[in-house]
């Protein structure tokens, strides 16, 4: 998990027939793939060295290099990099050939940090690998190594989300009054907007929009699009959406929310 601030020992054991796991020249390296591969926080190269010194200007964003303050719906960083005042670099794989090396077993170890994982959606995957040379592996650069690796996945541990808040209009006691969806702002820090619309709808947000703008709002002056939806049009979009969910639902499912719907209608005493 990319949520919490762990540690994971890797392990490998070595065996050479012909020498001694103390003459063995062993390494440790790790590489990433995949979205959310960051591991130190964004600076100005000002001396083109590539590596950040001390007086360089940095972003103390934390680690995702996602500053909270500027971003709506989002967290600092569970590990404390953000806005601690100092430039900060991952360290996700620890070895010391002192400590980690048992020369009785053969077994080597190091230590790996996972990151933070920022959305759901994030494949963040790492290949740690180990490398052996014996005494003739070190002096020959032509002879290959011994290398071994491993694949580890660190996924993000949802977060539920949050209601922000809320906006009604004032409501008149014994009337009935409509609540919808867009009255709520709803904070989920670790799912895109389009990915919950693409999980409940089928497709991102825009693009549905578009498609309700296009073939329901607009009509015949679709050769315009607006990219923002206005308060007047939420109602109807929210509505438009809701027939959306319905048939992209299973049967079980559409049944499921109708028994539930006339229950509630029970309840308020307008069916019988």
């Amino acid at each position: 998990s990319g949520d919490q601030y762990n540690s994971i020992i890797i392990e490998a054991q070595i065996s050479d027939n012909e020498h001694l796991i103390d003459d063995l020249e062993i390494n440790w390296s790790i590489s990433c793939t995949g979205d959310g591969c960051v591991s130190f926080e964004e600076f100005t190269d000002s001396n083109g060295n590539g590596k950040y010194d001390d007086g360089e200007d940095f972003l103390d964003c934390g680690l995702d290099r996602i500053c909270s303050n500027n971003v709506d719906c989002t967290f600092p960083d569970i590990n404390q990099t953000e806005g601690n005042g100092q430039w900060d670099q991952a360290n996700l794989l620890e070895f010391s050939s002192s400590e980690n090396i048992d020369s009785s077993t053969g077994i080597v170890s190091a230590i790996f940090y996972p990151p933070e994982v920022r959305y759901n959606s994030d494949n963040v995957q790492y290949t740690i690998s180990v490398t052996a040379r014996d005494p003739f592996q070190q002096n020959d650069s032509s002879i290959s190594p011994s290398i071994a690796s491993s694949t580890i996945i660190v996924q993000n541990i949802n977060q539920p989300p949050e209601i922000v808040s809320y906006d009604f209009e004032t409501s008149t006691e014994d009337e009935s009054f409509s609540i919808f969806i867009s009255d709520f702002e709803i904070c989920d820090p670790d799912n895109l907007d389009n990915e919950i619309f693409e999980f409940l709808y089928g497709n991102s947000k825009l693009k549905l929009w578009k498609d309700f703008a296009l073939n329901f709002r607009l009509k015949n002056k679709s050769y315009y699009v607006p990219s923002k939806i206005y308060c007047n049009e939420s109602d109807n979009f929210d509505y438009w959406l809701s027939k959306k969910r319905i048939i992209k639902c299973t049967r079980e499912l559409n049944a499921s929310l109708l028994s539930r719907g006339l229950q509630h209608i029970r309840g308020l005493g307008i069916y019988e």
